[in-house]
């Protein structure tokens, strides 16, 4: 699944299991960059908000806006 056609590949990604963190290094295809781009400036989110919000919201069964 991580390959170099994919849209978005993890670089690396290690855990902490101890206090619960996670350290993900990714890269994000142009194109794909450059589609959500425009809603992370919509909402004036940074990409580290867009990844939270994301996260937060599939942890709830949600989906991202449009």
């Amino acid at each position: 699944m991580n390959n170099k056609n994919d849209k978005v590949q993890i670089l690396s990604a290690i855990e902490y299991p101890d206090t619960n963190e996670f350290e993900i290094k990714l890269r994000v295809d142009d194109d794909l960059y450059q589609n959500v781009l425009p809603v992370f400036q919509k909402y004036n989110l940074t990409i580290e908000e867009a990844i939270i919000l994301f996260l937060k919201e599939v942890s709830l069964g949600g989906k991202m806006p449009e």
